[in-house]
């Protein structure tokens, strides 16, 4: 019985997570295509503010700067930043929990 509760609960964790994966392109041609701008840097145009760059970017406004497409450009970014992101959350996790 606890098995079968245990394979539904991760069932419906990864069908959403491989829904999410599916819809993500999705959101990122819209974005393109409506003409979407971030609300605080339509606030900050509006107050006649500039933009200060950081110090250093791996992708400069979500793009990978050699890929022309910039669709393909776009997700491959997300997918890398996830992995980053993925790769040291996991890192943190495994120095923080101790092994029994």
């Amino acid at each position: 019985m606890k098995r079968e509760l245990l394979d539904k609960f991760y069932l419906k964790w990864v069908g959403l997570l491989l829904g999410l994966i599916f819809l993500a392109p999705i959101f990122g041609f819209l974005k393109d295509n409506l003409g979407s701008v971030e609300p605080l840097d339509h606030v900050a145009n509006s107050l006649g503010l500039n933009e200060k760059g950081p110090f250093f970017e791996i992708f400069p406004d979500y793009t990978v700067p050699f890929i022309s497409n910039p669709f393909v450009s776009n997700i491959i970014a997300g997918f890398v930043g996830f992995i980053l992101v993925f790769c040291a959350s996991y890192l943190i996790a495994k120095l923080l929990i101790r092994r029994e």
